[in-house]
């Protein structure tokens, strides 16, 4: 069965055993959904490669949660 999914290449700095270490702890899943959310922000960017920043990104996401824009803090208590 053939996937009709592009692919998301890794750009030259990319350096896999840097990401190994800061998801020390992940499961297998968690790992999954790591370049998931990398590949659905390279696709939303329209973007071919990507870059160190995309897993951070991505890591941040996975933790905290994905960003809301339309949230405001006030500083009223």
């Amino acid at each position: 069965m053939e996937s009709n999914m592009s692919k998301v290449l890794k750009e030259d700095d990319v350096d896999l055993m840097m990401i190994a270490r800061g998801t020390l702890g992940f499961s297998g899943t968690d790992l999954a959904n790591l370049v998931n959310v990398v590949a659905l922000k390279a696709a939303m960017e329209g973007v071919k490669g990507i870059t160190m920043a995309d897993p951070g990104y991505a890591n941040d996401n996975i933790e905290m949660g994905s960003e809301h824009e339309s949230v405001v803090i006030s500083n009223e208590s």
